[in-house]
């Protein structure tokens, strides 16, 4: 838990948190790190971890999502947009 700690103050704003909204209030993209550490953590390896994370997050590249109210049960529903139009020469 001490890693998550450190990792979140020393890269936790490699991404606009705002960036992340897929309908304000409601939905929002969850972006989760795994770190496999397999022996005893050392001071070095957290410039390594930091510039995994940092490559990673700044290769990233979230799915286009199209947010809709449902006029039956007044709930919102997320969908990609390539589902939601799948003749990609007629979008407009």
């Amino acid at each position: 838990m001490r890693l998550v700690q450190i990792i979140s103050t020393l890269y936790g704003n490699i991404i606009d948190r705002s960036e992340l909204a897929i309908f304000k209030g409601e939905f929002v993209w969850n972006l989760n790190v795994d770190i496999l550490v397999l022996d005893e953590l050392e001071l070095s390896q957290l410039d390594h971890i930091g510039q995994a994370v940092r490559s990673a997050f700044e290769d990233l590249c979230l799915p286009q999502v199209i947010a809709t109210m449902n006029a039956n049960t007044s709930k919102i529903e997320v969908g990609l947009l390539e589902e939601v139009y799948t003749d990609k020469d007629n979008t407009d």
